[in-house]
């Protein structure tokens, strides 16, 4: 099995996932710490 590179993995996963995570955060956030 070939080994990832965690590195890039990490900034892959970052690029992807937070602009989509990030808004659902905030709004949750805001509504438990309103």
């Amino acid at each position: 099995m070939q080994r990832v590179n965690f590195r890039e993995l990490c900034s892959l996963h970052s690029g992807i996932v937070l602009p989509g995570v990030l808004p659902f955060l905030l709004v949750k956030w805001r509504f438990v710490f309103k």
